[in-house]
C-alpha cells in the first residue's frame, strides 16, 4: 500500500471466511493474523489495556472483528481509536 499515514485507515483486505477490517496502514499486512496482544503492543499505548476486553487479547484481529458481542465491538473499536495510537 503506498502513503504511509500514520493513523488513516485502509481497506486491509479479507481473511478466510471473507472478513474484511480496517486497520492502520503501516500494520495492515502483517495484523491480519496477529492477535489483539500483539497488535497492542507493536501498535497501541498501553493505556489501551484498561479499557480493552482482556478476553480478546488472545484473539485474532479478524476474530474480534467478525464476533457481534458488545464487548467484541469494543474490543473492535478501541483497536481502530487514533487516540491509543503509538506514532
Amino acid at each position: 500500500m503506498s502513503g504511509d499515514v500514520s493513523g488513516s485507515l485502509v481497506q486491509a483486505g479479507s481473511i478466510s471466511g471473507g472478513v474484511h477490517f480496517h486497520l492502520p496502514s503501516r500494520q495492515s499486512a502483517s495484523a491480519r493474523s496477529r492477535a489483539a496482544n500483539d497488535y497492542i503492543s507493536l501498535c497501541k499505548k498501553g493505556s489501551i489495556r484498561r479499557e480493552f476486553p482482556s478476553q480478546y487479547l488472545a484473539w485474532y484481529l479478524g476474530q474480534i472483528r467478525s464476533y457481534k458481542s458488545a464487548s467484541a465491538r469494543k474490543a473492535w473499536k478501541l483497536l481502530n481509536d487514533s487516540r491509543f495510537n503509538k506514532h
